[in-house]
């Protein structure tokens, strides 16, 4: 179980934050570069200048030219560009490292002359082919657009297993937070908040068990050794730990740009205490429909437990789930509980295969 996550079950003292070991808070050691860490090394001035050389200096001076006009327009193609050219000066380094260990000055001198000229030409048009196709997409301010202008936009549904007991989990919480200021449509967040931390100190006014039964079915599709927090699954083929960004970032992205259209269509009506679902699926077979009342936005001052005296701030928390097999058209009525009717909710709706899970379509629709 990566180092990040928790499960109160196999903790020592889960109320008590083990504060001495940062490893338990996912804290990676430091670790070394033997090419950054090595002593000072003299470098090798070439006697002879070739021509193929100046031709290279002059042709990287036009590439360089141009990519200065983008650098200096968009920062974080700057960003990128001191990285590749920090990862140059590490492979140059390295040859120069392991030629003047090899004991032949004059060998590693004309190799060296040869081989970086040769190895910067090389990147520098790997790194100016990059950069002019990031560039190309650049003046739009974020994702998003492209996605809408798609005829065929693909989605993320990102199943979040989190709970107030938990003092890990509100980063999860904030990262889903995060993205789902960013991505508008098409991706899909439902906060699932389990049960089996309630024991341990504060009772999480949104836990339920049904929600802890589910991680467990995904816990054994995933052939792990139990279940954590936080915990999200994305589109129902992947899981890490919530609070891991960039993970996140990647796997959404994925889901839009490369994943396949939804299967789903969906409408609503919502009386006093009722929502009524009417559904078309595409997908020829049967699979599992899963009807989802989510509250956008939940606050919760926790008096007790690992969170004790912090705001813990949430979003599309799911206060009803409704799983059942479906297939073509039809409808489903879900009863709204007391104490949740006069509070702002969405329906969510998604479909998965019941052989792997594998997210076949989602839908969205305010009530």
């Amino acid at each position: 179980m990566p180092a990040a996550t928790r499960n109160p079950q196999v903790d020592q003292n889960p109320a008590t934050p083990d504060m001495d070991n940062q490893n338990s808070r996912g804290v990676r050691a430091a670790s070394c570069n033997p090419i950054l860490n090595r002593p000072s090394i003299p470098r090798f001035r070439p006697n002879k200048i070739f021509k193929a050389k100046e031709h290279h200096h002059a042709y990287c001076n036009k590439v360089s030219s141009k990519i200065c006009c983008l650098l200096v327009i968009n920062p974080k193609l700057a960003q990128l560009w001191r990285h590749l050219k920090e990862v140059v000066k590490q492979e140059v380094s390295a040859i120069e490292y392991r030629l003047f260990n090899s004991g032949s000055s004059s060998i590693a001198t004309k190799t060296i002359s040869m081989r970086k000229p040769v190895l910067i030409f090389l990147i520098a048009l790997v790194a100016a082919a990059a950069v002019a196709l990031v560039y190309s997409f650049s003046n739009k301010s974020n994702a998003m657009p492209e996605v809408k202008n798609r005829a065929n936009p693909g989605f993320a549904v990102v199943e979040l297993f989190t709970s107030e007991g938990c003092s890990s989990c509100p980063p999860a919480d904030a990262a889903v937070a995060k993205l789902l200021a960013q991505h508008k449509e098409n991706v899909y967040i439902l906060s699932f908040h389990v049960d089996y931390w309630n024991r341990l100190g504060w009772k999480d006014p949104f836990s339920q068990a049904l929600f802890s039964a589910r991680q467990s079915r995904y816990a054994a599709h995933f052939s792990a050794d139990g279940v954590y927090t936080p915990q999200v699954v994305v589109n129902g083929s992947s899981e890490f730990v919530g609070s891991s960004e960039n993970k996140l970032n990647a796997a959404v992205e994925n889901g839009l740009y490369k994943g396949t259209p939804s299967d789903l269509k969906i409408s609503a009506a919502k009386t006093d205490n009722t929502v009524t679902v009417s559904y078309t699926i595409s997908e020829p077979h049967v699979v599992l429909l899963n009807l989802a009342l989510v509250q956008p936005e939940a606050a919760t001052v926790v008096q007790r437990g690992e969170n004790s005296g912090r705001t813990l701030r949430h979003v599309n928390v799911v206060r009803v789930l409704r799983t059942a097999d479906a297939t073509g058209k039809g409808y489903f009525t879900i009863k709204i509980p007391p104490e949740i009717i006069n509070i702002p909710l969405q329906l969510i709706a998604y479909t998965q295969s019941k052989q792997n899970f594998n997210v076949l379509g989602a839908a969205l629709k305010k009530l």
